[in-house]
């Protein structure tokens, strides 16, 4: 059984990436003070046991929901790109202001990867409604307090539309535990699709997101289209393709050195809880490796696709004319905008933000000759698949 195996896989790969943190003290690339030994010697215990716990809960499916795997995912809509590239701002405004997507919730991602417990969570919140919800209040502030030093990337709240990548935990397919085990042998490989990671496992990956997706959908009824969000998953774009022949891909860009700089600034705040030391330039230098995967493999794999299945949008054209750029790559993608969506477009025509640029010489530690020439040749081939509607 796929879900057993890669479980019991995921467990191993934890439990080397932590002994092997936990020997890595002269790291040059983290700093050893007295949170990154509390995560390391108390936080990863307790993730290792609630990953385990999610684990419980998905086998526990197969059994109670069977019928979870006959769901369609008939036409799910993909937003991707490279990070700091306007994703979240596309993932939220689809969400929010349209009765047409279904989407993970931060609550679903991190405590309810299961039918099983979003089950019980669901029955749990009934009773605690009538007790005047102290529990929810609680959990709130708790996941407020936890994300506080996240709010630079995005903030971060219980019903907040959230990465459904942050399912990929209970299988150690989330990239985001590189803030945590830079270079970890097994964990690079995630934004190196597929050449970074090995053809079992990727297709291991693949089933476990798939049947994620499945899950969603069953639990929240079949009525609506899914829409699946990470700019982690640039060079999974192929193999999702691959595996749901009638997706469709909302692809992000941006100026790439911006990109790259915004988001080391945004990561920044990790270090207060990992220790990761992003202005170190062997960290810096994987995330760059990571950034220039997604652009070579975006600007190969979109022309390959059908032009139906996908839309590139540029992040100044978003906030120049976000109401015409969202119409043009929903209609582009065959997807449209309902009522309440085209409502919320007309309010958009006037209020564009100026877009915001870095200092890339005081952000980055990384030779600018050495960001240009592996991140702007694939950036230019994806620009050209763009529509030109900045000035």
């Amino acid at each position: 059984m796929n879900t057993l195996r890669i479980l019991f896989e995921a467990q191993g790969l934890y439990l080397l990436w932590w002994l092997r943190a936990l020997g890595g003290w002269r790291d040059p690339a983290v700093v050893f003070g007295p949170r990154r030994w509390l995560l390391l010697l108390a936080g990863m215990p307790l993730f290792l046991v609630v990953q385990a716990g999610h684990g419980v809960f998905l086998l526990l499916d197969e059994w109670l929901f069977p019928r979870y795997r006959s769901t369609r995912l008939d036409k799910a809509v993909f937003i991707t790109g490279i990070p700091r590239s306007g994703t979240t701002y596309l993932h939220r405004t689809l969400t929010e202001y349209s009765n047409r997507y279904t989407t993970f919730e931060t609550w679903e991602a991190l405590l309810a990867p299961s039918i099983t417990q979003r089950r019980l969570i669901e029955f749990g919140e009934r009773l605690d409604r009538r007790l005047g919800s102290p529990l929810r209040r609680g959990l709130e502030a708790g996941v407020e307090w936890l994300g506080r030093d996240l709010e630079a990337v995005h903030r971060v709240r219980l019903e907040a539309a959230e990465e459904d990548y942050l399912a990929l935990l209970p299988a150690a397919g989330c990239l985001i535990m590189l803030l945590a085990f830079p270079g970890a042998p097994g964990l690079r490989g995630l934004g190196h699709f597929p050449s970074g990671i090995s053809s079992r496992r990727r297709e291991r990956l693949l089933r476990f997101h798939y049947r994620n997706l499945q899950r969603h959908l069953y639990a929240r009824g079949q009525s609506r289209i899914l829409l699946s969000k990470n700019a982690a998953f640039g060079t999974w774009t192929a193999d999702l393709a691959r595996w749901l022949p009638s997706a469709r891909f909302l692809v992000c860009i941006r100026e790439p050195e911006q990109a790259l700089a915004s988001q080391i600034r945004a990561i920044q705040s990790a270090r207060q809880i990992t220790g990761a030391r992003v202005d170190h330039e062997s960290v810096q230098g994987i995330f760059l490796d990571t950034l220039s995967a997604s652009l070579e493999h975006l600007s190969c794999t979109l022309p390959r696709l059908r032009p139906d299945r996908y839309a590139v949008i540029h992040m100044e054209d978003l906030q120049r004319e976000p109401a015409a750029v969202l119409r043009a790559a929903l209609a582009r993608i065959e997807a449209g905008a309902d009522a309440t969506l085209e409502a919320h477009l007309e309010t958009l025509e006037t209020a564009a933000d100026t877009p915001v640029t870095h200092d890339v010489a005081t952000t980055l530690r990384l030779h600018p000759d050495r960001i240009r020439a592996r991140l702007l040749p694939a950036y230019q081939r994806l620009l050209a698949l763009a529509p030109q509607t900045r000035a």
